[in-house]
């Protein structure tokens, strides 16, 4: 694979069948993490299955059991941010209460040309002097 290069600031790149124009970047791709993602969404999918076949063992109705996974799949679907959120313990703020957070999202976001998502915080924990667990600390306003 060959990669366009530009030789004046304003020429557009060529493109032809065999040439692939990517963004300039410094990181290199990482493999392990990408199958250490790929290994995660199969074992999520499987989990899934496995529920699903329990599903039908126990309850021997397909029709309850399409009803009952489609109904968790569209639960999970539209509160996926709110359960991530609550299991961080974060908080959404705004731009009066985090502003250069906000303006450095602002910055990327118009450099990217995408668009802004909400933002939120969560506290920072600590660990324990055995370093076994993490405790989260919760700040009340």
């Amino acid at each position: 694979m060959r990669r366009c290069v530009r030789l004046c600031r304003f020429a557009p790149p060529v493109r032809d069948s065999r040439t692939v124009t990517t963004a300039p970047t410094r990181f290199r791709p990482d493999h392990q993490l990408t199958a250490r993602m790929l290994l995660t969404m199969f074992l999520l999918g499987l989990a899934y299955v496995a529920f699903v076949a329990a599903l039908l063992v126990l309850i021997k109705s397909v029709v309850a059991v399409v009803l009952i996974a489609g109904g968790l799949l569209a639960a999970q679907f539209w509160f996926s941010d709110r359960i991530a959120l609550d299991a961080m313990r974060a908080r959404v703020v705004g731009p009066e209460e985090a502003p250069g957070l906000h303006a450095v999202v602002d910055r990327l976001c118009a450099m990217a040309a995408m668009p802004k998502p909400r933002l939120a915080v969560a506290a920072v924990g600590t660990v324990s002097r055995s370093r076994r667990a993490c405790s989260q600390t919760r700040s009340t306003r």
